[in-house]
């Protein structure tokens, strides 16, 4: 498989092939065990059907339940508690509320459609005794002192409970409960009518459940039963009483589904447990009746798995070929760029992840062509600067010779001024003729600015007022070469000069996270907000270096030009001002040790 993956060099074929063979093994195996799976498939099938059936017929006997309990809280609601009460004093007044209560159960009974499901409704003291009975007056033929549910159901918290078939009551007389039937018993709440405690008990016929769960299914065998209580019977006769029993017991036993094989017929066997009112459903079906189609599905399977097949393939085909046709496209562009072609476009593809792909390569290609234009603009800025820094060093050495001759002739002559002025630009020259762009500590560059504000000092005398707030913690990290004067001289010659009076200067550095802020502030005469909004726009947004006008290494926009192109994007050059008030110029750069 290998060597043949190497023989293929195009992705198209090699999909074709994976397609084919992942689509070819999978068919070989589904038609060999077709028929095996079939019939467990139609038999998992069947076996949910009747679990779905079951917990309908749950459902079904639930309602059932709810029928029950709305029917009794219907009853109580229509005043059973006060003639509860009368029917206590034992007067001859006690018949008219037993007439109205009879006569509620009975219209309440019509409602709710329960005339053929129940057959009678009792109110029975906590003792066992009848105090009240529909249709029967004042007098009782039921009994429930000695009956052992009635019993454990009293002395129980249960709010209500259901009676097995064949164990209801010890009747009075044969007009007794019939031993077929359910009694749903359910305690009576304390009220203040009467003082007794009582329970409402409803007759009804285990038929009426037969009837709840015979419209569910009709081909299907059903039985109920509780622990050893059996509430309905089975009704199939191929089972003898001890293989029912066994049914019952696996049931019981927690077995909700099983297959059992009797005289060469499998059954499918399936129990459901109900919360409510504490039964479990058991059901009988043959499996035989239910995988009758099971050999016809087999070749209508056959058949259809050859169609899908060869289907399959020819949709390989094309999908294979709608997959690739967007990764040629970007093998073509990637070609083109290897021949030096940087102004290549790329065509729309999918929204996928060939498409992520070829939106990263186009991101890429634009990042590269910044960056070459980027080191385009950094060189010829960087040779201009070189020439610049040419002219300025004509004979650097007589210079410093020559500063340094006045400086003597001043000091000889006791003329401080030109002598400290002589010795300030001998320092700054030293400072300045090397790189411009050359990054060097703090510290240095405010030396050269101190220099140069010493000159200053000496020219405006008591006019210019200086202040220093330097945090020497960072005087270590590296900033661009002659960044600061540029912004001073704009300080005092556009800002100070313009006072009337005297004017003060502050150089301010400070650290912000893993930033330097170094501010210049004066307290001249500010700038205009059209202005300043004209000098933001023509400086700080330029993008390209060549729209800096000439000699701009002097300049605000010089300097953040430089800034940007050797520090990078965290660099912000900010300007606020306010007429009569002063302007500050805060230069922002990244700590670098």
């Amino acid at each position: 498989m290998k060597k043949l993956f190497e023989a293929v060099n195009s992705i198209h074929k090699k999909i074709i092939i994976c397609f084919f063979i992942s689509s070819l093994v999978p068919f070989i195996i589904l038609g060999g065990l077709s028929y095996q799976q079939y019939e467990k498939r139609i038999k998992s099938n069947t076996k949910t059907y009747y679990d779905e059936l079951m917990s309908l017929v749950s459902m079904r006997i639930s309602d059932f339940y709810n029928q029950l309990d709305q029917y009794y809280f219907s009853i109580y609601n229509s005043n059973m508690d006060k003639h509860i009460g009368k029917m206590e004093e034992g007067s001859i007044e006690s018949i008219e509320p037993r007439l109205s209560l009879n006569e509620a159960i009975t219209k309440l009974r019509g409602y709710y459609g329960l005339e053929k499901t129940i057959s009678k409704v009792y109110l029975v003291s906590y003792e066992g005794d009848v105090i009240f009975q529909t249709d029967y007056g004042i007098g009782s033929s039921l009994s429930l002192k000695e009956n052992i549910f009635y019993r454990n159901f009293i002395d129980s918290e249960d709010k209500y409970s259901t009676s097995f078939p064949k164990d209801n009551t010890k009747a009075a007389d044969p007009k007794g409960v019939n031993p077929d039937n359910l009694l749903y018993v359910r305690k009576l709440p304390g009220n203040n009518y009467y003082s007794g405690k009582y329970t409402f008990v409803v007759e009804f016929s285990v038929k009426s459940l037969q009837s709840v769960m015979s419209s569910s299914d009709n081909h299907n065998e059903w039985g109920i039963f509780n622990n050893d209580k059996l509430i309905l019977d089975l009704n199939n006769e191929i089972f003898s009483q001890e293989e029912k029993a066994e049914l019952y017991h696996r049931a019981e036993a927690g077995e909700e589904d099983f297959q059992i094989k009797k005289d060469r017929t499998e059954y499918l066997i399936t129990s459901y447990y109900l919360k409510i009112p504490d039964w479990r459903i058991i059901s009988v079906n043959e499996i035989d009746e239910l995988s009758a189609g099971i050999p016809k599905l087999k070749t209508f399977t056959i058949i259809i798995t050859l169609i899908s097949f060869l289907i399959s393939i020819l949709l390989g085909s094309i999908f294979s070929s709608m997959l690739v046709k967007p990764i040629i496209k970007l093998k073509e562009i990637t070609f083109k760029v290897k021949k030096g072609d940087m102004e290549v476009s790329f065509p729309k593809l999918p929204n996928d992840e060939v498409g992520d792909l070829g939106k990263c390569l186009e991101s890429m290609m634009d990042h590269i062509r910044q960056l070459i234009y980027e080191k385009y603009e950094l060189s010829i800025h960087e040779k201009e600067a070189q020439i610049d820094a040419l002219q300025s060093q004509i004979n650097p050495h007589f210079l410093y010779n020559t500063l340094e001759t006045i400086s003597s002739i001043a000091e000889s002559r006791e003329v401080e001024e030109i002598s400290q002025i002589s010795l300030s630009m001998a320092e700054i020259y030293r400072y300045s003729i090397s790189s411009p762009n050359q990054l060097v500590c703090l510290r240095d560059e405010i030396r050269y600015v101190k220099n140069y504000l010493e000159i200053m000092k000496i020219r405006w005398g008591e006019k210019l007022h200086l202040a220093f707030h330097i945090d020497d913690a960072l005087m270590d990290y590296k900033i661009m070469k002659l960044i600061l004067q540029p912004i001073v001289e704009n300080a005092i010659y556009h800002g100070i000069e313009g006072l009337r009076g005297p004017g003060c200067l502050t150089l301010s550095i400070e650290s912000i996270d893993e930033m330097i802020v170094i501010g210049v502030q004066d307290s001249g005469v500010g700038i205009p907000a059209e202005i300043l909004e004209r000098i933001n726009k023509e400086t700080i947004e330029k993008e390209s270096i060549n729209q800096i006008e000439n000699n701009s290494h002097i300049g605000i926009c010089n300097v953040y030009k430089r800034l940007k192109l050797r520090m990078g994007d965290r660099c912000r050059l900010e300007i606020s001002s306010e007429v009569g008030v002063g302007t500050r110029v805060n230069i922002v750069i990244p700590k670098i040790s």
